[in-house]
């Protein structure tokens, strides 16, 4: 008697999640509900309730699957242009992979600010690097010698060993 309930409760369930996913209104399931399986009031609204967390259950599912499949093809994209030594491209995969996992908060634009709830003293550890590197003038914005630093990383044109840093803006030591 009690799996028979539960089988017949089960495909109340069912019934209500094909017509949610179809778009029917909550009213209209009722109405079928009541039709096809004889419940009325707190049983067809317990049984949307079941039907609509099994959606919301599914569709947080297929959302994880979705990340993890674009985590793994931004990976492979990365170490393809990586090994073809293509670091605008990989850059630009890098990007895209932050993107997916959150890794930079959003401004108003859209872009990744970046920043955030950082430890100053890395900040400015990593000013004094770049600086020391000769990547831009003392006091420039460390977002700016990042992206010096990069650029001159991408168009492949590290300092090289021993020799002092260049300066990039063009002016001399």
């Amino acid at each position: 008697m009690e799996s028979e309930r539960k089988r017949a409760e089960a495909s109340a369930v069912a019934d209500a999640v094909v017509l949610l996913v179809n778009g029917v209104g909550d009213a209209a399931v009722c109405k079928a509900l009541e039709g096809r399986h004889n419940l009325t009031g707190k049983s067809a609204v317990k049984v949307i309730a079941d039907a609509r967390r099994k959606i919301t259950l599914a569709a947080d599912f297929a959302r994880a699957e979705e990340i993890g499949r674009a985590y793994h093809r931004l990976n492979d994209l990365y170490a393809q242009a990586k090994k073809g030594r293509d670091f605008r491209t990989a850059l630009s995969v890098q990007r895209e992979l932050d993107k997916l996992l959150g890794l930079y908060e959003e401004n108003g634009d859209g872009d990744s600010a970046g920043g955030g709830a950082e430890d100053p003293r890395d900040a400015a550890m990593a000013r004094q690097h770049l600086e020391a590197l000769g990547f831009g003038r003392k006091g420039a914005p460390l977002a700016e010698l990042a992206r010096l630093a990069v650029q001159r990383i991408i168009e492949g044109k590290p300092r090289g060993r021993g020799s002092r840093p260049s300066r990039v803006d063009g002016r001399a030591r």
